[in-house]
């Protein structure tokens, strides 16, 4: 990453005409080509320009064009002072943000404590396949009796809809006869639980401290291997084992390093 502190103005047309009198600010520029134009409030840019953009610049005699064209937009910054020109280099390989306390990591924390769904509760199967697509978990009631459970961290009505869904994917089912859908969250919507009720889906409103009480610091995603037709409480339920999706990697392609450009005096022309 390069970013240059300059005394500079900029002229962006495209998504919408806009002008940046002269100020001094900050130009970040990105490895994968990307620009950005900052000044000391907020945490938005003032201007960007995404990669795919070609460079080109132009040398004035009190200063310099910087311009970024694609086919649809274009980013010319005056350059009048350089103030600071640095690079930085950064990890290649950074994973990215990773969201703690995901709908994924709640399903896994229910799928090591089904327990928190009813007393005698045993799980089944993590995203079980029914005549309408996966359920979040099958699981068992102490009666061994199938539930097939939606996982949601805020339960809006829709997830009335997709449990319902499941449930009339399953009935069909030799062995499902007697299985019932429910909606497992942290917080459940008033109109969430009034549609559930006509409905006839059960709803579960989860502990808020679930990770604190989670057996393993990090929840990651279980790799289970094909599994034959296995018999629980003398229902035939296929486990489904999903194989795990490869992510493919996308590193960024670096855009080639323009020759930095020297600092530039005031009404001085630029030294060759």
């Amino acid at each position: 990453m390069r970013i240059v502190v300059a005394s500079c103005s900029a002229i962006y047309t495209g998504r919408g005409d806009t002008q940046l009198v002269r100020a001094t600010r900050a130009i970040m520029f990105k490895d994968d080509g990307s620009i950005s134009i900052h000044n000391d409030q907020s945490n938005k840019p003032l201007n960007y320009m995404g990669k795919g953009n070609v460079f080109t610049e132009t040398v004035l005699p009190d200063g310099m064009i910087w311009t970024f064209d694609t086919r649809k937009e274009s980013l010319q910054i005056r350059m009048y002072e350089i103030i600071s020109d640095t690079d930085f280099a950064l990890t290649l390989d950074d994973p990215g943000l990773v969201r703690d306390g995901t709908e994924d990591h709640l399903q896994a924390w229910l799928a090591d404590n089904p327990e928190a769904l009813g007393e005698g509760f045993t799980l089944v199967s993590r995203e079980y396949q029914t005549g309408d697509g996966p359920v979040d978990l099958l699981v068992r009631d102490k009666e061994g009796n199938p539930v097939a459970v939606e996982v949601k961290r805020i339960a809006m009505i829709t997830a009335v809809d997709q449990a319902s869904r499941y449930l009339g994917g399953l009935k069909d089912t030799e062995g499902f006869e007697n299985v019932r859908s429910m909606v497992a969250a942290l917080d459940i919507r008033p109109n969430t639980v009034k549609l559930a009720e006509k409905r006839g889906v059960e709803c579960v409103t989860l502990p808020s401290n679930w990770k604190e009480t989670a057996k393993h610091n990090h929840l990651v995603e279980e790799t289970t291997e094909p599994a034959d037709t296995v018999l629980i409480a003398e229902i035939p339920f296929v486990v489904v084992a999903e194989e795990p999706e490869e992510k493919a990697e996308n590193k960024a392609s670096r855009k080639p390093r323009k020759s930095k450009a020297k600092a530039i005096k005031p009404d001085s022309a630029p030294t060759s």
